[in-house]
């Protein structure tokens, strides 16, 4: 008998589709989401190793435009192959990964910056159509522009927590 491996996080339905990791189908998830779930902002709480960062990714492989021409090679198969909804394909999406923020209090506001400039760059690329000015969204820009001291321009200052942090003005 020949076992199939867990899908690893952060890897793509293509990928895992491709490497023949062992794969749940959840597709039927996003029929109810869109129409019976009675809400509009969707919990995801699981506990470690459940397949959420995945789900995440299958959702983005379901909405995002730039993935629309592989969408019938990701979801064959699969019951939402099958039962394709309206907003299937339709959607601009644009990934936060916060996993790279440093958690120093005082590499914070910089890290964070950093991270969120590179999660732009990256929508840029996926929606050359929008034409996006990439020279723009280059991470040294914001690094040290965007940090400034505790007091901001809007007169909101951060509590003292015993470090001499940076307050992010975006």
């Amino acid at each position: 008998m020949k076992y199939k491996t867990i899908i690893p996080n952060n890897m793509s339905m293509a990928a895992a589709k491709e490497e023949n990791f062992l794969f749940v189908d959840k597709t039927r998830y996003i029929d109810w989401l869109e129409n019976d779930s009675r809400t509009n902002a969707a919990i995801f709480l699981r506990p470690r190793r459940f397949g959420k960062t995945f789900f995440i990714i299958l959702l983005k492989s379901y909405y995002d435009r730039a993935l629309k021409q592989h969408f019938d090679r990701n979801f064959a198969g699969t019951w939402i192959g099958s039962h394709k909804t309206s907003k299937a394909s339709s959607y601009f999406c644009l990934d936060l990964d916060f996993s790279d923020v440093s958690s120093q209090p005082g590499d914070v506001c910089e890290s964070f910056i950093f991270s969120l400039a590179s999660s732009l760059k990256r929508f840029s690329w996926s929606y050359p159509l929008l034409e996006i000015p990439v020279e723009k969204l280059e991470p040294g820009l914001y690094q040290k522009s965007a940090v400034k001291p505790r007091a901001s321009a809007r007169g909101y200052k951060a509590p003292n927590r015993g470090y001499s942090g940076f307050q992010c003005i975006v």
